[in-house]
């Protein structure tokens, strides 16, 4: 074992500088996708918020934008909402009204979601939320 640590450590010193290189050369890179995901990032919560602005649908209205025909659980429509909002965080009647708006979520009489059942499903998946006053937070 002490002849495989003793090589690690000769290729390290011999190669150390180039090593070092290459990772200075990747965490620039890295910090560049980051800056330009950040860039797509706050450009996707620009157009979904201005498509929060349009108004809800006409009953019996398929909405053009919803992402799948697969009906999502009232959380994963909360978390969907919550990534594009500013700090990931909104009120429980915004938060409804976006959900609404979207077409991510109806109860099972097809009425849309309250605040109340925000706030408890909020209780239920504490590992995805947390309240900040008034205000629902994504994890």
């Amino acid at each position: 074992m002490g002849s495989f640590v003793s090589a690690v450590a000769d290729l390290a010193r011999e190669h150390g500088a180039e090593v070092r290189s290459r990772l200075i050369t990747l965490r620039e890179h890295r910090e560049q996708i980051a800056a330009e995901l950040a860039a797509v990032d706050r450009q996707v919560a620009l157009f979904e918020g201005l498509l929060d602005l349009e108004p809800s649908p006409a009953p019996g209205q398929t909405l053009v934008f919803t992402k799948t025909d697969v009906p999502l659980t009232l959380h994963a429509a909360m978390a969907e909402v919550l990534k594009t909002a500013p700090e990931r965080m909104m009120r429980a009647s915004d938060l409804a009204a976006a959900i609404e708006r979207r077409g991510l979520y109806k109860m099972r009489d097809g009425r849309p979601v309250e605040a109340q059942q925000i706030h408890a499903r909020v209780g239920h998946y504490r590992e995805m939320f947390t309240k900040d006053g008034t205000f629902i937070k994504l994890k």
